[in-house]
């Protein structure tokens, strides 16, 4: 699994904060983190995930959209926000298989496009 980060600096406080390369790791040793901008695929990846994508980003999305289909290879991205209205341009024709609500008191709404609601509370 491939985790593409907006920049190199969000990519490397990743891998220290999961203690990635050690033996105290808190992620599987099959993630690897990259950045958006730079990196690519590897022939190993069976997933990749880019994290909250922005609308400046929309060139490397592009990329890596066209690496993840040219490997085959599945893309999920969390909370992207690629549509610029002030340069009218952007992508919004995606699948939402899940949307993150988040409410009051600590509690996190999923909704699920099936019947499914999920609700969980953090303390």
């Amino acid at each position: 699994m491939r985790i593409f980060f907006p920049d190199m600096g969000q990519a490397a406080l990743a891998r220290r904060d999961w203690k990635m390369g050690s033996e105290v790791s808190e992620v599987p040793p099959c993630v690897y983190t990259a950045n958006i901008k730079n990196d690519g695929l590897q022939p190993s990846d069976k997933v990749a995930v880019i994290i909250c994508p922005l609308a400046s980003e929309a060139d490397s999305v592009q990329r890596i959209m066209e690496l993840c289909t040219a490997a085959n290879v599945p893309l999920i991205m969390i909370n992207p926000d690629l549509i610029n209205m002030d340069q009218g341009f952007g992508y919004s024709e995606f699948i939402n298989i899940m949307i993150f609500q988040a409410l009051t008191f600590r509690i996190m709404h999923i909704l699920c496009p099936s019947p499914i609601i999920l609700t969980a509370i953090f303390f």
